[in-house]
């Protein structure tokens, strides 16, 4: 079973991939694995080359836009079939935390640094 945690608003299920249309700006739901700690060793080598594998990663449902390896375990950030990406890359891979990325409209930045920072702080304090 997975758990989730949200800045906004938080449900269970397949259903809960999609954003809650009533929650206005609200971030959408974020999906952990159930055993989330705040103190992985993020520099390993098997942090690492977790991180290459999954960074990138596409399948038909989806595409990893960004991941990183942080204290929480590796976090990816995901477009596409939010639910399919939760269930492999928490189940096959072992990614700590998948959530839809939030893109920010500018073609000069790398998306993605920001929302992992807010995302482990969130989660960990």
């Amino acid at each position: 079973m997975l758990g989730c945690l949200t800045l906004g608003a938080c449900s269970s299920g397949p259903e809960a991939a999609e954003p809650d249309a009533t929650a206005g700006d609200a971030s959408p739901t974020i999906f952990t694995a159930p055993d989330l700690r705040c103190d992985r060793d993020r520099a390993s080598t098997e942090a690492q080359s977790l991180n290459e594998r999954v960074g990138g990663l596409r399948t038909d449902d989806y595409v990893v836009r960004f991941s990183q390896s942080t204290r929480l375990g590796i976090v990816s950030l995901v477009t596409g079939d939010v639910t399919a990406a939760i269930e492999e890359l928490t189940r096959d891979y072992g990614v700590s935390l998948v959530a839809a990325i939030e893109d920010d409209g500018d073609p000069d930045t790398i998306t993605g640094f920001q929302q992992v920072r807010d995302l482990v702080e969130a989660t960990c304090g």
